[in-house]
């Protein structure tokens, strides 16, 4: 999901105070307050760093919301490490802290993150339950916040669970003024110096440059499809294919980079700019790596379609409609046995 924070304008490097994160578990607190925005760039951040994807958890207020259980949100949250949670259980920190202890400790989290403040679009007093939860677990704490002014993701220094409660949010806080929020008149404390024309979600011009590189792909294709013997629908296949082999470079393994280059490469400038053909071997060999560092990253955005590519070369090539329902019918059973696997 680099791609995603690249097209936003924002850096995939975290900016880390004190020691790593990595090196004792904690609580973490969203500074200022917490929305769509800070929502979407979590959800950006954990699909691209694979500690935030493995190890750390999201708790979020509003679990029994009829919208989570529809389209595209029930998708969208079912790609991240979750605890979704009532808002009527935090009016007290008993109700919501021992579900959350023990789902931590059952799913072996190493950090979580939620909002003092809730969802609310105004600054408002801290609740205790993310200090109760630190209490129970025996973790430290550390202010956890999106930058919109340098547009990255920052993680405070680690505070350590033997203060009080009221000495605890009072150390956390003076941590947030170094994290400057979308809304600054939302925040209970004073922001550090910025330029307040730097402050904004979206860079327009880092989108506009992928995004026009992309149209001008799709007219460059288009034109070209005639001269290549290619109606529309094939030549949107092959864009599609493409795309993917794009989605591809966002992964941080280079095997599956190299993957994507070479199906981009096989369905766009070998069939409409008629360039020679990679050797099976090396399709094959690309599609075997693919399947083996999907399985081991546990991503199925990455192994399903390496295995399609794979098995509908083997045993023999699959021309026919039934031999690609054949290789699809293997590709769904195989992918149910792996998901209950890992």
């Amino acid at each position: 999901m680099s791609l995603g924070l690249d097209l936003l304008g924002w850096s995939t490097i975290i900016q880390c105070r004190g020691k790593s994160p990595k090196k004792e578990p904690f609580v973490g607190c969203l500074s200022h307050t917490a929305g769509i925005n800070e929502f979407l760039l979590w959800w950006l951040y954990s699909h691209t760093n694979k500690y935030l994807k493995d190890r750390t958890c999201l708790v979020m207020a509003g679990g029994d919301n009829p919208l989570f259980d529809r389209e595209p949100w029930k998708f969208v949250l079912s790609k991240i490490n979750i605890i979704l949670l009532g808002d009527k259980r935090w009016e007290t920190p008993q109700g919501s802290v021992k579900r959350i202890v023990d789902e931590v400790r059952k799913k072996r989290y190493r950090a979580i993150i939620l909002a003092p403040t809730g969802k609310d679009k105004e600054a408002r007093p801290w609740k205790s339950g993310y200090y109760h939860i630190g209490k129970e677990l025996g973790w430290g704490f550390r202010v956890v916040g999106f930058d919109f002014s340098t547009r990255r993701l920052k993680i405070g220094p680690y505070v350590s669970p033997g203060q009080e409660l009221d000495e605890t949010q009072k150390i956390l806080q003076s941590q947030m003024g170094d994290i400057v929020p979308l809304h600054i008149k939302n925040s209970p404390v004073p922001i550090r110096d910025h330029n307040h024309k730097d402050v904004y979600f979206l860079d327009l011009q880092s989108v506009l440059v992928p995004v026009g590189l992309i149209i001008a792909s799709i007219i460059l294709v288009m034109s070209l499809r005639k001269k290549a013997g290619r109606g529309v629908g094939d030549t949107i296949f092959h864009i599609l294919v493409s795309l993917y082999g794009l989605y591809l470079q966002t992964n941080e393994d280079v095997v599956v980079n190299s993957a994507g280059l070479i199906i981009i490469y096989q369905h766009i400038l070998v069939i409409y700019m008629n360039l020679p053909r990679l050797p099976e071997s090396v399709i094959f060999t690309g599609a075997l790596l693919g399947v083996i560092v999907g399985i081991h990253k546990n991503d199925s955005s990455v192994y399903i379609p390496f295995l399609y590519s794979m098995l509908s070369k083997v045993p023999t090539y699959a021309k026919t409609i039934p031999e690609q329902c054949r290789v699809i019918a293997i590709v769904i059973v195989i992918s149910i046995v792996l998901k209950r696997i890992t």
